[in-house]
This record gives C-alpha cells, structure tokens and sequence, in this order.
C-alpha cells in the first residue's frame, strides 16, 4: 500500500515536473523574439558607443596635425610644431608629434620608444601622398597602440599621435556593462513573461 502511494506520488510530480518544461518551453518560443530585439538593441548600442569613443581617440591629433602641417608650409620652423620635451609613447598618454621631410626622414619628434625615435611604416606615407592625410592606428611595439594622424604638406609630413590606452580601457568598460545589461535584460524579461502568462492559467 505504501509503495504504491508512493509510485503515485512520484508520478504526480514527474508530471509536475514535465507539465512545467513543456509550459516553459511555451514561453521560450513566444519570448525569442523579444530576446533577439533585445540583443539587437544592445549590439546597436555597443557598436555606436565603441565607434564614439574610438573617434575620439584621434582628438586632439586631427587640429594638431592638420595646424601643424598649414605652419610648415607657411615656413614656420619644427620647433613651432614639435615641443621639445620627450614623450615616452610606452607609458605616457601626452600628446606628441613628429615631422619628416620629403624623404621620409624624421625631422623632429617628441616623441620616444625603448630610447629611440619611433616611425611609421612606408606604407602611411604611401597613402597619405595619394589622400593628403591617414588616420591610423600604429602599433610601434607590442602592447603599445596609438591613435595617429599624418598629414602631408609641400616639404614632408606632420605626425600627432598619442597613446590609446585609457580610450581601449573605457571600450572594454563599455562592453562588460552591455555584456551585464543583456544578460539581466534577458532574464527579467523571461522571468516577467513567465509568470505573467502562468497567473493567467
């Protein structure tokens, strides 16, 4: 008598327990579109927000380099356009800049990496003769990135870069808060669905 009481018991609560998968089942079809509206919102979001503060990593550089250059060719001196206190690229966030000649020769820079002066790839200057300005991301040693800008004038090339650290750090803060927003977004939509929908049984 008591196994079979038992034998129903359990039954009734496989029963339970099936009834319950099947309805959140239910649920889950009605709310994946809901779900991909959701992560569409939140990938639209992540990538106007990352391109926001990637193009922001190129100021100051742009009036820099564009004003350094409009001086050049007026006959204004490197020293007008270089400061003349170093910038250690590796580790300090200052902006800096560089000037090269016709050759492809550096000028003047302010700028310093592992005790020498860093350039660009021939490739830049390629591109800049045919656009008249680049704007990069140039990566002189590993780990190291930074937002540059060349722009070409009648006797060589103004550069202004500076390091893109803090800006990669706010992108990757960026992404960790939508990652967060999704994931409960996702949850207290489906949790809501769920029972709204079960207290109407």
């Amino acid at each position: 008598m008591n196994s079979e009481w038992n034998l129903k018991k359990y039954q009734s609560k496989n029963k339970w327990i099936e009834e319950r998968m099947k309805y959140a089942v239910k649920i889950f079809v009605k709310w994946l579109p809901l779900a991909a509206a959701i992560t569409g919102l939140c990938g639209i979001i992540y990538l106007a927000g990352q391109q926001n503060y990637r193009l922001n990593l190129y100021y100051p550089q742009v009036q820099v380099a564009e004003d350094g250059a409009k001086m050049l060719e007026n006959g204004r001196s490197t020293l007008s356009v270089v400061q003349t206190e170093k910038v250690n690229i590796s580790e300090s966030l200052a902006l800096f800049t560089t000037v090269y000649n016709a050759k492809r020769e550096v000028v003047a820079s302010s700028a310093i990496l592992d005790g020498q002066t860093p350039t660009v790839p021939d490739g830049v200057f390629d591109y800049v003769d045919k656009t008249g300005e680049d704007r990069i991301t140039w990566q002189p040693k590993e780990g190291v990135r930074i937002a540059t800008i060349v722009t070409k004038y009648k006797d060589g090339y103004a550069l202004a870069g500076r390091n893109m650290r803090e800006g990669e750090k706010l992108i990757d803060h960026l992404g960790w808060n939508m990652l967060i927003g999704w994931v409960v977004t996702m949850f207290v939509t489906f949790c809501t669905l769920y029972i709204t929908k079960w207290q109407r049984q």
